[in-house]
C-alpha cells in the first residue's frame, strides 16, 4: 500500500481521534498533512505536536486567537487559518489523496464539495451534506470520476457488499437499525425522559447530536437519504429493518434471491480503518476492548430482527424525513436545519424530547417549495429556517 497524505477536517470529535489512532498505527501507509478542529484549541495544540502537520484550521475565530497566545511556539511549524473558510484554504494550499469530514452539521458541504471539485476522494462520517446536497454531490461524483467513501457503518457494510456487483442486479438495499434506547418503550413513557437517558444509547457511543438522532430515529432515515444518494439508488430499493445486536451492519438483496451481509463488532475504527485503506485491508491493531476482538457466533447465538413501523408515534421524525425525500431538496434542507436546531434546544433544556417531531412537523408544513439552484442556497434556507423556529418557540 502506498502511502497517503490525509487531511482531517474535525480531529478533535470521536471520529476524528479514532482516524487520528489509525493514522498512528499505520504510520508507514499515513501521512496527516493537515487537520481542523472547531472549538478543541487545548486538544489541537495536542495533535499538532503528535502529528506534524503542515496546516490547521480553527472555525471558532475567538478560540483562534486564544491559540495565537496559548500556543506561539506552534506557530513555527504550521501553516494557520481561522473562520468558516479556513478548511477552504487548506485545500487550497496542499496536495492530498483523501480528505475525511468528520465535523458537526452542514459546515462540512463547502469542503466536502470543493474536495470533489478537485478530484479528491473524500471519506466523510458528515451525513448532513449529503441529505441536503446529495444530489449536487453526486452530480460532482460523477463529473471527476471519483467517490465519498462511507465512515458510518452501514453505509461501509453496503459499499462491501456492492464490490464486485452490478447495479442491475440490486433488488433492496437493507439498512439495519439498533433502534436505539426506546424502541421497545411505549410512547406514552416517553413524555418525562431526560437527557441522559436518550444519551444512553444500547450499542454505541457517539456524540450527542447522533446519539439523540439515533433516539428518534432521524438518524436512520438520514442514512436511508444517504444512501440514495452515495449508491445513486432509487428510494423505494432502499429499507430499514431494526436489527437490536448491531451485529450485521447492513445487507444487499439481489434480484436472484440472494443477499449479501457485513458483519462486525460494534466498533467505528472498522468502517473508519476501511475507508482510508481502500481498496486494501489492514490487520486490525487498535482494540481497547477484549469483546470487540472479533465476533463470536457461538457465542452470540441469535440474531434478532423487528420491522420498523413508520406509523407508530414514536417514529414521527423517520416518516417526516422520508416524506420530505419525496417532496424534494428544498424540504430535505428544511428538515435537516429544523432537526440541529430542536436537538440543540433540546440539550439546553428548553424543549422536551417530544416537542422535537412536533416542532420539526410544525416548520414542514409552514414550508412553500423553493427551487435550490445551488450550494448558497442550501446556506440561505438553513438560516432561514433556524429563525422561524426560533420564533415559534420564543411564542
Amino acid at each position: 500500500m502506498n502511502k497517503k497524505n490525509i487531511a482531517i477536517f474535525g480531529s478533535t470529535g470521536s471520529i476524528g481521534k479514532m482516524a487520528l489512532s489509525i493514522a498512528k498505527n499505520y504510520k508507514e501507509f499515513f501521512n496527516v498533512s493537515a487537520i481542523s478542529a472547531g472549538s478543541n484549541i487545548d486538544l489541537l495544540s495536542e495533535q499538532i505536536k503528535e502529528f506534524h502537520p503542515k496546516y490547521v484550521s480553527i472555525s471558532n475565530p475567538e478560540k483562534y486567537q486564544e491559540f495565537l497566545y496559548k500556543y506561539p511556539n506552534l506557530l513555527e511549524n504550521i501553516n494557520l487559518f481561522s473562520g468558516d473558510d479556513g478548511m477552504l484554504k487548506i485545500l487550497e494550499n496542499i496536495k492530498i489523496d483523501l480528505l475525511i469530514i468528520a465535523v458537526v452539521g452542514i459546515s462540512g458541504l463547502l469542503p466536502l464539495y470543493k474536495a470533489l471539485d478537485m478530484g479528491i476522494n473524500v471519506a466523510s462520517a458528515n451525513k448532513e451534506p449529503i441529505v441536503v446536497a446529495g444530489n449536487f454531490l453526486l452530480k460532482k461524483t460523477k463529473e471527476k470520476n471519483n467517490f465519498i467513501f462511507p465512515i458510518d457503518s452501514e453505509h461501509s457494510a453496503i459499499f462491501q457488499c456492492l464490490l464486485g456487483e452490478e447495479k442491475k442486479y440490486i433488488k433492496k438495499l437493507i439498512i439495519t437499525a439498533s433502534g436505539g434506547p426506546f424502541f421497545f418503550t411505549p410512547y406514552k413513557d416517553l413524555e418525562n425522559v431526560k437527557i441522559s437517558h436518550v444519551l444512553n444509547h444500547p450499542r454505541w457511543k457517539m456524540g450527542p447530536k447522533v446519539t439523540i438522532d439515533s433516539a428518534t430515529l432521524m438518524n436512520k432515515a438520514f442514512e436511508v437519504i444517504e444512501a440514495r444518494f452515495l449508491f445513486d439508488i432509487e428510494k423505494e430499493k432502499i429499507d430499514v429493518i431494526i436489527h437490536p445486536e448491531s451485529i450485521i451492519h447492513s445487507m444487499v438483496e439481489f434480484v436472484d434471491g440472494s443477499y449479501k451481509a457485513e458483519l462486525a463488532p460494534t466498533d467505528m475504527k472498522i468502517p473508519i480503518q476501511y475507508a482510508m485503506s481502500y481498496p486494501e485491508r489492514l490487520v486490525k491493531t487498535f482494540d481497547t476492548d477484549e469483546n470487540l476482538n472479533s465476533l463470536d457466533l457461538k457465542k452470540i447465538k441469535s440474531l434478532n430482527f423487528y420491522d420498523l413501523d413508520i406509523n407508530d408515534e414514536k417514529f414521527k421524525c423517520f416518516k417526516l424525513a422520508i416524506q420530505s425525500l419525496e417532496a424534494g431538496n428544498d424540504y430535505l434542507v428544511v428538515l435537516n436545519a429544523a432537526d440541529e436546531f430542536l436537538v440543540n434546544e433540546f440539550l439546553k433544556g428548553t424543549i422536551s424530547f417530544l416537542d422535537i417531531p412536533k416542532y420539526l412537523n410544525e416548520i414542514l408544513s409552514k414550508h412553500s417549495s423553493v427551487k435550490i439552484k445551488n450550494i448558497n442556497d442550501i446556506f440561505e434556507l438553513d438560516k432561514k429556517t433556524k429563525k422561524i423556529l426560533e420564533t415559534i418557540i420564543k411564542k
